[in-house]
């Protein structure tokens, strides 16, 4: 797969339109989502398909060119999504979990940047945890850490520790949030 979408995504302007897209691909993805599974097949035309359809960017609040859909239009699409395919129904949660928290913590700055790159088709996703979420101690740790990048992965290349507002990737984001999130408890704490 590649990095950069393949096609421009389309634009969705409004809750209607969001699940109509969404009752129209459900209808395409339908037809071959048992062979797919059962085949054991990835879906990576559909997954594109999908993404270009506009319905990832639906969460993107209509001040920075999305839709803004409300929650329930969320969860029907992806209601409608995963009654055609179970398996492209589930895959977009992370992204718009990265796309929630960019509109909880991201400078207006990096919220035109990647809301833009939303809506131009790209896909975010990363391993990350939800706001106000326990990390467990080390010890009880079953896989190693992508949340915090160390000097010796190969991201330390790609997020340098002080990135600007618009070349941070979104786990730099999430990680700083953390910080500050856990920097304020504290404070409000003292």
């Amino acid at each position: 797969m590649s990095a950069h979408p393949q096609q421009p995504a389309h634009i969705i302007r409004s809750d209607a339109e969001a699940i109509e897209v969404a009752k129209r691909l459900a209808e395409r993805f339908a037809v071959d989502a048992s062979a797919r599974d059962r085949e054991r097949r990835l879906p990576v035309a559909e997954l594109d398909e999908f993404s270009a359809s506009g319905l990832w960017g639906i969460t993107v609040p209509k001040a920075y060119g999305g839709a803004g859909v409300s929650y329930v239009t969320v969860a029907e699409v992806i209601k409608l999504i995963s009654a055609a395919d179970p398996s492209l129904g589930q895959i977009p949660q992370n992204h718009l979990g990265v796309v929630d928290i960019l509109l909880q913590t991201a400078t207006e700055e990096q919220k035109r940047h990647y809301f833009g790159k939303v809506l131009a088709g790209y896909r975010f996703g990363n391993a990350f945890s939800e706001a106000k979420s326990k990390t467990p101690a080390p010890s009880t740790r079953r896989f190693a850490s992508t949340a915090t990048p160390r000097r010796s992965t190969a991201r330390s290349s790609t997020a340098p520790a002080r990135c600007s507002p618009i070349s941070c990737p979104p786990w730099v984001i999430t990680k700083r949030a953390r910080r500050s999130s856990a920097s304020s408890s504290a404070m409000r704490q003292a």
